[in-house]
């Protein structure tokens, strides 16, 4: 298994109209039939995101291809395709023009998280999701810091803390949440 955790080899779907074969983009082209030509799938996950991701089906034209994760070779008629990725349902979808002996490479990239749907296009792809993520995180901490200052805050009146103090606390909680968070995914991007 490679570092992007796909697995070597074509993914042909049970059920595919085309034939399906293994694809290296570094290696030799490869022969195509009279009238056809290929597209290129390349389908990935970021490593941290593989355990909640499920692996996604490729269509062309309305019709199961491949499945899962890794790189693979579709030899379809020459001609304008309607290329699908979804998992129960479909996420992302574009037409692509293929040549006769042309092989057109699809990039898709699985988001970070389950709700986003990725990312499909003809060059490399960025994984999508990842502030929608941050962003969760950050309202779960606000809600736990102001749960605790719901039930802290009456032992705290009984002293001597400013109110204006007691008001910047949640405040300076949440900052300080979305500043680690921050850091963090910078921190994993690299």
């Amino acid at each position: 298994m490679t570092p992007t955790g796909e697995p070597a080899g074509p993914m042909a779907h049970p059920e595919t109209a085309y034939p399906v074969e293994a694809y290296d983009p570094e290696g030799p082209p490869p022969a195509l039939p009279p009238g056809h030509g290929g597209i290129a799938v390349h389908v990935w996950c970021p490593p941290e995101a593989r355990r909640h991701t499920l692996a996604p089906m490729v269509g062309v034209d309305g019709r199961p291809a491949t499945y899962g994760f890794g790189r693979a070779l579709i030899v379809v008629p020459a001609g304008e395709r309607l290329v699908e990725v979804q998992y129960v349902e479909p996420q992302r979808s574009m037409m692509v023009t293929v040549g006769e002996g042309q092989v057109v490479p699809v990039e898709y990239a699985a988001s970070y998280d389950a709700v986003a749907s990725g990312s499909l296009g003809t060059g490399p792809q960025r994984p999508r999701g990842r502030m929608p993520l941050a962003a969760a995180l950050a309202f779960t901490v606000g809600i736990v810091l102001l749960c605790c200052y719901g039930t802290v805050v009456p032992f705290i009146l009984a002293g001597d803390v400013p109110p204006l103090a007691l008001m910047l606390a949640p405040v300076v909680g949440l900052a300080a949440g979305g500043l680690f968070l921050l850091f963090w995914f910078r921190r994993r991007r690299r």
